[in-house]
């Protein structure tokens, strides 16, 4: 596996969450010190971004705050605009995706170029997050094409992991593979350990509804092992979906051992939307080991 070398913080939070935090918090220190606000707004909106990795939201929603403050006294709309589009991101995930998707609305109509490709990447993001697939595939399909010409793989890797989500939720498996193995490939050449790990679970997952459960099996594998070496919140999902998979191939005592581990990583998590599913998948497992009690 490659390990990135990226200075820019912002690439860095995609890659190792950890790291970016401790990196781009001794940039925000000098950038206050040579009283640069828009370098401590990139700062800080990077610091915002790792902490979502680290599934920190309360934290990730106090730093972008502050590089939105931090742009609009440079008069940097755009910069402005950018940690808008991540905290709105927070606030969905944190379970108030209609707000989310208000305040992506109302920065839309300003926004041009890359800079509304991205908006409209975002907003696709919550509208998956509503369940509105065909909604969320419309604005991929308008973002996709801008972010490639402007050659924004930092973006692109992201939104081709999203959609190709969408297109698996939609039972359509081709399509998916490719977005994912895409994603794959740019995080590759781009150094991101994190957001390769989060292909490489993604193709698991795609792998297994496919039926090819070795090849799914090799992928969870892979992006479990970076998810527990960067101590990020994907493990939780990679688990449950590793738990699914076994259990639909019989292998009942394996799945239920991954359950009971996604069970306890979701609620050290506090992720009590995602649990109560999680709960009867180790339930299921539990009845199929003849063990009702504990079902």
């Amino acid at each position: 596996m490659t390990t990135t070398t990226v200075d820019d913080p912002l690439a860095l939070a995609e890659a190792d969450p950890e790291r970016a935090v401790a990196f781009a918090a001794t940039l925000a220190r000098r950038a206050r010190a040579a009283r640069d606000p828009l370098a401590e707004s990139t700062a800080r909106r990077a610091m915002g971004i790792a902490s979502v990795h680290l599934n920190h939201l309360g934290t990730a929603s106090r730093h972008l705050n502050a590089a939105i403050r931090l742009a609009e006294r440079a008069g940097s709309p755009e910069l402005a605009a950018e940690a808008r589009l991540r905290l709105a991101f927070v606030t969905s995930v944190g379970g108030r995706p209609r707000q989310a998707l208000r305040e992506i609305e109302e920065l839309l109509p300003g926004l041009h170029g890359v800079l509304r490709a991205r908006a409209e990447a975002q907003k696709a993001a919550v509208f998956n997050h509503l369940g509105r697939r065909a909604d969320a595939l419309a604005g991929y399909r308008a973002a996709i094409p801008v972010l490639r010409r402007a050659q924004d793989h930092l973006w692109l890797q992201r939104v081709l992991s999203n959609r190709g989500i969408v297109h698996g939720y939609r039972q359509e498996f081709a399509a998916a593979e490719t977005d994912f193995r895409e994603a794959e490939a740019l995080c590759r050449e781009l150094g991101l350990d994190l957001s390769l790990a989060i292909a490489r679970g993604n193709l698991g997952w795609v792998m297994g509804a496919r039926g090819d459960v070795p090849t799914a099996l090799r992928y969870f594998d892979q992006a479990e092992a970076r998810f527990r070496e960067l101590r990020t919140h994907q493990l939780g999902w990679l688990l449950t979906d590793r738990a699914e998979l076994l259990l639909s191939v019989g292998l009942v005592a394996e799945a239920r051992a991954a359950a009971e581990e996604a069970v306890a990583e979701l609620e050290r998590l506090r992720r009590a939307i995602l649990l109560p599913e999680v709960r009867l998948l180790l339930a299921r497992a539990a009845t199929m080991a003849g063990d009702h009690e504990d079902a």
